[in-house]
C-alpha cells in the first residue's frame, strides 16, 4: 500500500511537469499545429510554444516541434530571431530582448519539413501596473461530499485609463522548489516485476511551474472606462501544506482579436471540461499556413504590455489543518548521479525573481 501511495505521489510530483497547454482528444486531428506566443514589453517574458496534436492513442500528449525557425518582426521592418530553449520552446537569444508599445508584432515559424507559419499583426498596447495583490483564505464545503476544498483566494486591483476600449487578461505561475528531478522505476524481473522508485536529485537549483491553462480571466472597461478595478480574482492557491506558497501574477494589456479569442477559450473549457474537448473548429486563433490556408491551425500569437507582482502566500497562519500530500519515499544511502533540471515552460533552474530563500 505504502509503495502505491509513493508512485502516485510521484507521478503527481514529477510528470505535472508534462502536462501540456492543450488536448485535442479526436482521431482525425492527428498531427495539427498549436502555437501558444506572446511578446511583451517586459525583458525576459516573451516566448513561443509549438506543438502537434497527438492521435487518440496518445489523448494525453502533444508532440513538441523542434528545431524550427522562429522569428519575430515589428511593423518597422525589424526581426528578432528566437533559439530553442527547451523542447519546442522558444525564446529570444537577449534575454534583455523586450517588445515596444505602440508596436505591432507578427510571428512567423517555419519547420523541418518546410511548412511556414505565419500570424496576423497583434498591437502592443501599454498596461497600467498592477496596484495590489492580496490574499485571504477560506474552506468551501463540497456539495454530495465531506471534502472540504481549502485555499486561498488571490485578488488584485488596478486603475483602468481614461481612453476607451481597454482590454485585459491575467495569467499566473506558481513555483515550488523541487528536490528531485527525476524519479526512476526499476523492474525487478525476478520478484514479479516490483517496482522500486529512485528519486535522483537536481544537480542544481530547480523549480517547478505551475499554471492553469484552462483558468481564463479577462475583462474590458466597457462598462468601467477609467474606474478601478477592484478585487479581481485571479487564482486560488491551495492549501496542501504549510510550507509558504509563491505565485507572480501578470496583468496583459490586450487587443480586441486577443480578448474575442480567450472569450472563446473560457468559454469551451467551462462549458466542455478542456478547450478542445467539443467543437474545436468554434475556436479560431490569428495563425495559418502561408502555403495552405485551408490548413487547420490552433492557438494564437499575441502582443501585450505587462505588469507582473509577486507574493509569497504564508499558509502556516491559517490555524486550520492542510490537506496534505503523502511522505516521499525513502533516499537511497547512496544517492545516486543527480539530474539536469531541464529547462521548459514547467520547470526551470532560473531563480524567480522575487524568491526569497
Amino acid at each position: 500500500m505504502k509503495t502505491t501511495t509513493y508512485i502516485i505521489y510521484f507521478v503527481l510530483l514529477f510528470l505535472g511537469s508534462c502536462i501540456k497547454p492543450y488536448n485535442l482528444d479526436i482521431p482525425s486531428m492527428e498531427g495539427l499545429m498549436i502555437v501558444d506566443g506572446l511578446v511583451t514589453d517586459f525583458p525576459g517574458q516573451t516566448f513561443v510554444s509549438l506543438t502537434r496534436t497527438a492521435d487518440y492513442t496518445a489523448s494525453s500528449l502533444n508532440l513538441t516541434v523542434q528545431k524550427a525557425l522562429v522569428t519575430i518582426s515589428d511593423n518597422l521592418g525589424q526581426k528578432t530571431q528566437l533559439v530553442e530553449v527547451g523542447a519546442g520552446l522558444y525564446k529570444p537569444a537577449l534575454t534583455t530582448w523586450a517588445g515596444m508599445a505602440g508596436r505591432t508584432y507578427t510571428l512567423t515559424v517555419t519547420t523541418t519539413d518546410g511548412k511556414t507559419y505565419r500570424s496576423q499583426p497583434d498591437l502592443l498596447s501599454a498596461v497600467p501596473p498592477i496596484d495590489t495583490l492580496y490574499y485571504s483564505y477560506n474552506r468551501k464545503a463540497t456539495a454530495g461530499s465531506d471534502y472540504v476544498d481549502k485555499g486561498f483566494d488571490v485578488y488584485i486591483d488596478t486603475k483602468d485609463p481614461a481612453t476607451p476600449d481597454n482590454y485585459y487578461r491575467w495569467s499566473w505561475q506558481a513555483f515550488q522548489r523541487v528536490l528531485f528531478c527525476e524519479i526512476e522505476v526499476v523492474r525487478n524481473r525476478f520478484s514479479n516485476n516490483a517496482e522500486t522508485l529512485i528519486p535522483h536529485y537536481c544537480c542544481t537549483d530547480c523549480w517547478d511551474i505551475n499554471r492553469c491553462y484552462s483558468c481564463v480571466t479577462t475583462t474590458s472597461d466597457k462598462l468601467i472606462n477609467g474606474q478601478k478595478i477592484s478585487r479581481q480574482p485571479v487564482l486560488r492557491a491551495p492549501f496542501e501544506s504549510i510550507a509558504p506558497y509563491y505565485v507572480e501574477i501578470t496583468q496583459y494589456s490586450i487587443s480586441k482579436a486577443a480578448f474575442d479569442y480567450w472569450k472563446t477559450v473560457k468559454s469551451l473549457a467551462q462549458n466542455t471540461g478542456g478547450i478542445f474537448d467539443s467543437a474545436p473548429i468554434t475556436l479560431g486563433g490569428n495563425v495559418s499556413n502561408v502555403n495552405d490556408p485551408a490548413e487547420r491551425v490552433f492557438g494564437f500569437f499575441g502582443a501585450s504590455g505587462a505588469s507582473t507582482k509577486a507574493v509569497l502566500i504564508d499558509r502556516s497562519k491559517t490555524g486550520d489543518t492542510p490537506n496534505l500530500l503523502p511522505p516521499p519515499p525513502p533516499v537511497p544511502s547512496m544517492p545516486p548521479p543527480c539530474r539536469t533540471c531541464v529547462e521548459s515552460i514547467y520547470r526551470t533552474g532560473v531563480k524567480p525573481r522575487w524568491w526569497k530563500d
